[in-house]
């Protein structure tokens, strides 16, 4: 006969990990399976969260053979042994919450991750295991962790362009930036992570945006010559046009604007170089710029300018200031 447990309703667990781990005990009885359905009623959100544990769950299935998940599974097992038979739910629902922000936001395992960077004014291409390659902008920081069961990177920084073998049902591939999972499904794309905003262009294929705090839920999916952007808050944006022109022109070494207001301009051209350009008076960021220019020649750039509108540009140390030609 099966043990009744918590007798006392006070004693319910009154999170999803909770009964997610009480639901797996042998001791599950009528009386918890009745507080269970009635804890699922009381609030829509329940529900959604305790599919959204399920999901966990099996992920974790797949990505056990990586380091981190089994430490934490390890670590689960044994809080069990250790707690009291009556409160083994607590442990496990402990265990659990870790596993729910370790697998939601599938982290790398950084011990294992190879790491590469770029400095200001420098662009690298990376070819990975599996023939895909990702070609990093300037200052742009990457982290690579390849297991039997997952391809992931990891752009904290930056700026990349992603060439992805067609997908491996068994091995996914995860761009993580922000609080945003890429899926990619063999594609090529470009991701900028600037200021805490994320932007997705797509070149070629389609990829999917993930919200990394629900794994059930696509942000956005996006195709061939579309973008989104992803603002601060995770609030992805309505499918815009994507800005193919740009990217192909910064692989080749050139920074290309179309009626692009000189504040626009000065921020995208400052990324490459470490002779800043400062506009020293506002009613100069409106300016309307066209054309092509150097990557990384900023003397070349403020002679256009001034040669183009009524500016002038004063050189002081590591910058130039820009400001409105009354002559």
């Amino acid at each position: 006969m099966k043990r009744r447990l918590h007798a006392d309703r006070n004693s319910w667990p009154d999170s999803a990990a909770g009964w997610f781990a009480l639901n797996r005990e042998d001791e599950v009885t009528e009386e918890s399976t009745a507080a269970f359905v009635a804890w699922l009623a009381a609030d829509p959100e329940h529900q959604s969260e305790y599919d959204r544990l399920e999901q966990t769950w099996a992920a974790a299935g797949t990505l056990a053979d990586d380091p981190a998940t089994a430490l934490w599974i390890d670590e689960g097992k044994s809080a069990l042994r250790r707690s009291r038979p009556q409160r083994r739910w607590y442990a496990v629902a402990a265990s659990l919450t870790i596993l729910v922000v370790a697998v939601g936001a599938l982290l790398l395992v950084l011990d294992d991750a190879k790491s590469y960077v770029t400095n200001i004014g420098e662009q690298r291409l990376v070819v990975l295991d599996d023939g895909s390659y990702i070609r990093l902008n300037t200052d742009t920081r990457i982290e690579i962790a390849f297991t039997a069961n997952a391809r992931r990177v990891r752009l904290p920084q930056g700026e990349a362009l992603f060439d992805v073998e067609p997908e491996d049902k068994s091995r996914p591939f995860l761009v993580e930036t922000g609080d945003m999972l890429v899926h990619v499904t063999g594609t090529r794309f470009n991701v900028k992570r600037l200021d805490d905003e994320t932007v997705v262009e797509v070149l070629e294929g389609t990829v999917d945006l993930i919200d990394k705090a629900d794994l059930g839920s696509v942000l956005s999916r996006i195709g061939a010559g579309e973008k989104v952007t992803v603002d601060p808050v995770g609030q992805a944006s309505n499918i815009e046009v994507a800005n193919i022109d740009r990217i192909e022109a910064w692989q080749e070494g050139r920074l290309e604007f179309s009626a692009a207001s000189l504040e626009a301009v000065i921020e995208e051209f400052n990324r490459y170089s470490k002779t800043r350009i400062v506009i020293g008076d506002p009613e100069l960021n409106d300016i309307q710029v066209s054309g092509a220019f150097q990557i990384g020649r900023t003397a070349s750039l403020v002679g256009a300018l001034e040669e183009a509108f009524p500016v002038r540009a004063v050189k002081r140390p590591d910058e130039f200031l820009l400001l409105p030609d009354k002559t």
